[in-house]
């Protein structure tokens, strides 16, 4: 182990490259310790410069790798390998996968079903309450689920929140040492998260966040996972990253649909409409594109939903569209205001309601600005 975490301070030795010589037979001993017999089969082009750095940062990054062994050892940190069965199988079949990951926590890293939840940092209140609905729902169908994502500000946190509040396991990776968390504000979920789920990382303690951390990261979040569900995104942004990412490793992507006016659900409307993600709008959703029915709690059962149900289909709905939906039962349409009086939500939280609602295909806004109950 001392000399597989060695390697990986080795600056400009990639994980693609220390994959390689695993596959090839290469010891991380022989290779710091005698790395011109270890590479005597590579080209020379290769094989000089690579020797030449072995050579001259070899004692720090053997020093450094007994560092990281004995603050494991004090931290309860598990050191995962691609040789070790707890290391997560799907993130191993990636060609980039990292030699060694830094993990505290009790998830099993290679449940039956995993799922990463990403998206943007300014989520808005219909992103959010959307995520929370998702994982939820999941929650009653796959109870062992694992979810996946990068502990970051807006539809990253909610993730972990509402797995946390529903009692799925979730598991979020970082993109500097396990010995901190970025950022600050999210110590009580990393806490949360490492009694049910984890906190995971391929850097050594002691390592900041940078951008490019954060880029890298975004790997491990997809290739740990089955599928990447993109809950809100702008144009541009790391969600879509990781849905590349994800859908270079031959995982499924699936993202929420958003209003064509909304900036925050520009790119999940684009991944959608350019055919390179799934829509989804519910649990069920997912597990239909996944074939997830025999983990189910209700395997006999089929998922696909009955559009002619709305009583069942409300069940699973949030307080707030149940209240919606009752009061326009009782009326032939209504405005914004007459239902804001009539439900006594907060208007951010009638809006964002209203929105999923019209998305599903339960309310239609008409011309006159009044919310109609379709059948």
């Amino acid at each position: 182990m001392l000399y597989q975490i060695a390697l990986t301070q080795i600056s400009h030795l990639s994980p693609e490259t220390i994959q390689k010589m695993m596959e090839d037979g290469i010891v991380p001993r022989m290779l710091i310790e005698h790395p011109e017999e270890a590479l005597s089969q590579q080209a020379e082009s290769v094989r000089v410069p690579l020797v030449k750095q072995i050579r001259e940062q070899r004692d720090e990054a053997l020093a450094k790798a007994q560092r990281e062994l004995e603050f494991a050892k004090q931290k309860s940190v598990r050191i995962l390998t691609p040789a070790d069965a707890d290391y997560p199988m799907r993130l191993s079949a990636c060609v980039d996968a990292p030699s060694v990951l830094y993990y505290r926590g009790n998830a099993d890293l290679n449940a039956p079903c995993v799922l990463a939840v990403v998206g943007t940092r300014r989520a808005t209140d219909y992103g959010m309450l959307t995520c929370r609905r998702i994982v939820a729902e999941l929650s009653q169908r796959i109870p062992h689920l694992l979810i996946v994502s990068g502990l970051a500000y807006g539809i990253d946190v909610t993730a972990h929140r509402a797995s946390l509040a529903n009692g799925l396991p979730t598991v979020g990776v970082v993109a500097h040492g396990i010995d901190t968390i970025y950022p600050a504000a999210h110590r009580n979920d990393a806490a949360a998260m490492t009694r049910n789920g984890g906190v995971i990382t391929e850097y050594v303690s002691g390592t900041r966040a940078h951008a490019m951390n954060f880029l890298r990261r975004n790997r491990i979040i997809a290739g740990m996972a089955d599928a990447t569900l993109i809950v809100e995104s702008a144009a541009r942004g790391g969600a879509l990253a990781t849905a590349r990412l994800a859908d270079s490793y031959g995982r499924a992507v699936m993202a929420v649909p958003g209003r064509t006016t909304d900036k925050m659900s520009e790119g999940c409307n684009h991944l959608i409409f350019r055919r390179l993600a799934s829509c989804v709008t519910s649990a069920d959703d997912i597990i239909n594109i996944m074939e997830w029915q025999r983990f189910t709690t209700d395997s006999t059962k089929t998922t696909e939903p009955d559009l002619f149900a709305q009583t069942d289909r409300r069940e699973c709905l949030p307080r707030e569209q149940r209240c919606i939906l009752e009061v326009l039962e009782q009326s032939d349409g209504m405005n914004l205001f007459d239902l804001q009086k009539a439900t006594a939500l907060l208007a951010k939280d009638l809006t964002a309601a209203l929105i999923t609602l019209e998305i599903g295909g339960m309310v239609q806004k008409l011309p006159s600005g009044a919310y109609h109950l379709l059948p």
